[in-house]
């Protein structure tokens, strides 16, 4: 399998390119697929899947990261798990690239990305779902 990569999208989804194993809370699998969409505002009724209500409700983040301004090497060929841990973050297990919007990258083994819509670290989860008492 070559590299997965995980698009953020202004004002809206993480986009999942390259063959994943998607586990919700409760360990249950879905069928892996190409390209995947997955929520980060926090209101999809699809969790963890973007049902396009970031739309609705206004979420707003520019999707840039902070990382340096070389592009990171190219995930290497490997297993990517994405778990949904309960009401907080997406858990990310497995050789991955994130790509902002502002063209910069991050290259990780194990990466925890937001997906209540509300850390101030943008895509990365903060701990903010405990402060909100994000469910889902």
């Amino acid at each position: 399998m070559a590299g997965v990569t995980i698009t953020v999208r202004k004002n809206g989804p993480y986009i999942v390119s390259g063959t994943v194993e998607v586990r919700d809370a409760d360990g249950n699998v879905y069928p892996a697929k190409e390209t995947v969409a997955l929520c980060r505002c926090g209101a999809s009724t699809n969790k963890p899947f973007c049902d396009r209500s970031h739309a609705k409700v206004g979420f707003a983040d520019q999707g840039t990261l902070r990382a340096p301004e070389k592009p990171a090497a190219v995930a290497a060929a490997g297993r990517l798990q994405i778990r949904v841990r309960p009401n907080g973050p997406l858990m990310l297990t497995g050789p991955l690239t994130v790509i902002g919007t502002n063209g910069r990258s991050a290259f990780s083994e194990t990466t925890f990305l937001c997906r209540c819509g509300a850390s101030h670290n943008k895509p990365y989860c903060d701990g903010a779902h405990m402060r909100i008492g994000f469910v889902g």
